[in-house]
């Protein structure tokens, strides 16, 4: 497991009093299916805060529920078209009460929604929040019709304390890489799909930026998420 980052001043100790840690958990991907289960997932303690952020594509994608380990989760999602396609990408939080491990079930909507790709993921466990389970304060998306090496995303607001996740999904075989609004790759990035973390913020994001870069020219759709400590 990777600890992304805690909050600077405060020890491991200290989380009780509010620290936030941020670490991710796993990474996969999943065969295409209406209801995608992401099976025995280790959550490092007994229960606590669980985020996944996922992506997939389908001609009309929409995400009706995600559970974790039996608790509903709180989830936020963009969309954006891509030739042929639309790619979705989504963000899930849940505070599960206890258990050392469990499945995320991830349900799509029906009809043209159902995924016609794999699904892709990162977990990440977060421990010190006050607004344990909320879901993302702030979301920022961008598609691209055409394709190109670099994709900027915009408006990225997070408060002190707090942290960004953020993915990308192109429809190429590249090696994403980001910079900006301190995210670094959180596991190794796969042919069309990366994922992102920041560490705890020390100042405030303000209408920051970051940009994806591809290893060649393509169309993608990238999100980011905002969380509050």
């Amino acid at each position: 497991m990777l600890i992304v980052n805690q909050l600077c001043g405060f020890g491991a100790s200290d989380n009780a009093a509010g620290a936030v840690t941020l670490t991710v958990l796993t990474s996969g991907s999943v065969a295409a299916a209406s209801t995608t289960t992401i099976s025995g997932v280790s959550f490092g303690a007994d229960g606590g805060e669980i985020i996944v952020v996922f992506s997939t594509q389908a001609p009309s994608p929409s995400v009706s529920s995600v559970v974790i380990a039996g608790v509903s989760a709180a989830v936020t999602a963009r969309t954006g078209a891509l030739p042929s396609q639309s790619s979705i990408i989504a963000a899930a939080c849940a505070n599960v009460p206890s258990g050392a491990s469990g499945n995320i079930v991830i349900t799509y909507g029906t009809g043209l929604a159902t995924p016609g790709e794999a699904t892709e993921y990162t977990v990440y466990r977060v421990t010190g929040r006050t607004s344990v389970g909320a879901a993302a304060s702030d979301i920022t998306s961008t598609a691209t019709g055409t394709a190109s090496t670099t994709v900027v995303m915009t408006s990225i607001d997070t408060p002190v304390g707090g942290f960004v996740l953020a993915a990308v999904m192109t429809q190429s075989t590249v090696s994403p890489a980001i910079s900006g609004a301190g995210l670094v790759i959180s596991t190794p990035a796969s042919a069309y799909r990366g994922f992102a973390a920041s560490p705890i913020l020390t100042a405030a994001n303000s209408n920051a930026s970051a940009t994806w870069t591809f290893s060649s020219s393509a169309r993608c759709v990238c999100a980011a998420f905002s969380f509050s400590p």
